[in-house]
This record gives structure tokens, sequence and C-alpha cells, in this order.
């Protein structure tokens, strides 16, 4: 695997430092930066970095604010870490805005009309038509909280699917079953068998069990809806034990 982009910011501190030209990191990026242009393509060529990355990319991480560092180390990737600092120099972001939210929210800041931001305690969102049906907000919201790009996410209780396509069009791997499928993206699977078609780990495994509504529709009032819920979560946990 690959240095992220952190690591190898790292490194060129690494050779700056050992270039003498001091420990405090801005001081070390200034003298890099004030190399002459052969001494600077030769240093680029060492590191194995192109030239112009390593200047207009690389070193200027050296002066971002203390958000946007610890969130390049967390895993934010560099282009999304330029465009948010682009956004506070133009006056489009405050620096209270970012601060905080995990790199997963940050690649995606500012969310578009009708997203809802991972970081929130509290979504708020409108109410889906379909029976069972999960906003395709809130799964958008799941898959960027707890997965990154290429990681997989399973939901075998995926009915029409609406997990499975959030994760596809960000990015992540995706597999959905249902005992009853109603979307083209879900395959006829029961949850039973799922320790067996996985052997992989998932990052995220979504479970939508039915509603109380739905308990109660179609089985009456035998017992409380909270002790048949907390009773199928329980049956489930144990099928992933």
């Amino acid at each position: 695997m690959g240095r992220s982009a952190w690591e190898t910011y790292l490194r060129v501190l690494e050779k700056g430092r050992a270039m003498g030209l001091g420990e405090e990191e801005r001081a070390v990026a200034q003298g890099l930066l004030a190399l002459p242009k052969e001494a600077f393509s030769i240093l680029a060529r060492e590191l194995g970095l192109k030239p112009k990355y390593l200047r207009h990319d690389l070193l200027p991480v050296a002066f971002f604010p203390e958000a946007l560092r610890e969130a390049l180390k967390g895993g934010l990737p560099l282009r999304h870490a330029h465009r948010l600092h682009r956004l506070l120099r133009r006056g489009e972001a405050r620096l209270e805005d970012l601060q905080g939210l995990p790199p997963e929210a940050l690649a995606t800041w500012p969310l578009e009309e009708g997203e809802l931001d991972p970081a929130r305690p509290v979504w708020l969102y409108p109410e889906d038509p379909r029976p069972e049906g999960l906003a395709p907000s809130v799964a958008r919201a799941l898959v960027r909280l707890h997965t990154r790009p290429g990681e997989l996410v399973v939901d075998p209780m995926a009915g029409y699917g609406t997990v499975v396509e959030a994760a596809l069009a960000l990015g992540r791997r995706a597999w959905g079953g249902d005992i009853a499928p109603k979307g083209p993206w879900v395959e006829r699977a029961d949850i039973r068998h799922l320790p067996r078609r996985f052997r992989e780990e998932a990052a995220l495994l979504v479970l939508h069990p039915p509603t109380f509504a739905t308990w109660v529709r179609e089985e009456g009032h035998r017992e409380p809806p909270e002790e048949r819920y907390g009773g199928y979560i329980g049956y489930l946990q144990g099928l992933l034990e």
C-alpha cells in the first residue's frame, strides 16, 4: 500500500531537516520552497515526487490550520484539504465549521442540499413513502460516517437496495440481499447464510429489521414491541458470532 499524503509530507520534512534547514516545520517548508529551481527538481526526484506536486500540493500543508492537518493525519485526501483551505481563504467557510468533523465528513463538506451531516447527533429528513423504506440521505450519511472509499458495505436486509445504491455511488463496494428483494441491486438471500457467504470482514454491516408498526399490523399485540424487537436483535447477533 502506498504512503498517505501525510506520511509523504513527513518524509519530505525529514529530508529538509537532514539538509540543515532547521527543526521547526514551517521553517523547513520555507527553506525547501526557497531552493533554486534546479536544486528543488533534484530534491523532488530523490523523493520520488514531481516538482509541481511537491511545491504546490505537499509543502503548503505546513501552512494549513490545525483542523485540516489533523484531518490529513486521519486520512482526508489532500485534494479535499486544499479545497477546504481555499474556501477558508476566500471567506466561504469558517474554521469553527470544520473543527471536530471527521475526515469522512470533511471530504463532502459543504453538504449539498438535502444531504445529512454525518457528524450531527440528530438527523432530520423527509419520511420515505415506501413500506419499510430507508431515506436515501440517511443511507448516504451512514456510509460516509462508517466507511472509506473502496471498503465493503453489506446489507442483508436490503429491501429496495437504498444502502447498496448509496455505497456504490460513494465509491464503496457493496452487496445487498433480502428474502424478498424489491430492487435491482438486491439478490434473493437468507441472512442465516451470511456467515458462510462472506469470509471478508465488512467495514459496515447494515441491519434494518421490520419496524414496530409492521409487527403490530401483522401479528397483533401478543407481546410488547420492545421485547419483540430486542429478541429479534439478539437473534441477529447470534447469527454473526
